[in-house]
């Protein structure tokens, strides 16, 4: 079972990740707000709280690791989901600093649908939605 109704806010500089992302947490029934910037991200999150932030690590001017410390000064007990796909080095030393920093979950991308909607519920607990769907089957990875 899918919750939903949650407010989440997308961060990863990428276009290509986040729209799609962004339409599936949507039609998941969550509210999205997308940013590219981690700085807006954090600015974002101290003028309109949310329930969960999931960040890209990999990113021009403040990566994703920043963004996650940054978050953390602003609220202890915010929801984060990390994702990467590696770059230079293997994307799971990235996860696991980014775990170790405060992060609830990491993804390694790709990754599917259901595995994003399946972490986005364990991220955001079973009390928050009214409305719950049933996961759709795998897409192509993102």
């Amino acid at each position: 079972m899918i919750v939903a109704g949650a407010k989440i806010l997308l961060l990863d500089d990428n276009i290509v990740f986040h729209e799609p992302l962004s339409e599936i947490l949507s039609q998941a029934g969550h509210e999205v707000t997308a940013t590219a910037s981690g700085y807006e991200a954090v600015k974002h999150v101290k003028l309109s709280p949310c329930d969960l932030v999931i960040t890209d690590i990999l990113m021009p001017e403040q990566d994703g690791i920043e963004t996650i410390c940054a978050l953390r000064k602003v609220s202890a007990t915010l929801k984060i989901i990390a994702v990467s796909g590696g770059g230079r080095l293997d994307g799971k030393f990235y996860l696991e600093l980014a775990s170790r920093l405060g992060a609830h979950a990491v993804l390694k991308k790709p990754f599917s649908k259901a595995d994003i909607l399946a972490t986005v519920t364990a991220a955001v607990g079973a009390g928050l939605g009214k409305n719950p769907t049933e996961p759709s089957s795998p897409i192509s990875p993102m």
